[in-house]
Formats: C-alpha cells, structure tokens, sequence
C-alpha cells in the first residue's frame, strides 16, 4: 500500500499479528498519507495508531437499536 501511490487505502484488519514496533511504523505510514492528503478507510477490532479517526460503530445500526434508545 505504501509503495502503491493511491489516494485511498482500504484496510481490513490492518493491526493483525503486528507487533508494537510494527504498529507504529503503521501509524506513521497512515499519518503521512493522511497528511499528504490521502484518505484510509480501515475496519478493525482493535484500536487503531490514527489521530481523530472518525468511527462508525455497526451496533448503533443493527435492527432495535434505536428503540433501545429511546
């Protein structure tokens, strides 16, 4: 994804079987990209080494779910 120079990178997962040192350098990656004006979509289930992401959490749309706001 690095070497590959598309704006937006998709990522499923991306912090899986990395260890400490290696999410670093993939917060550092993502943070350049970012920067650099690139946009990164990731589903994951653990937290990501992103600033601010935006997050959306499926659960809020499962079906009941505002009902059990209410």
């Amino acid at each position: 994804m690095i070497a590959s120079n598309t704006p937006i990178w998709l990522l499923d997962e991306p912090g899986n079987g990395l260890d400490s040192a290696s999410t670093d350098l993939l917060g550092a990656a993502v943070a350049t990209h970012l920067a650099t004006g690139g946009i990164v979509v990731a589903a994951s289930h653990q937290p990501l080494p992103m600033t601010a992401p935006l997050t959306l959490a499926l659960a809020d749309y499962l079906p009941g779910a505002l009902e059990d706001t209410l």
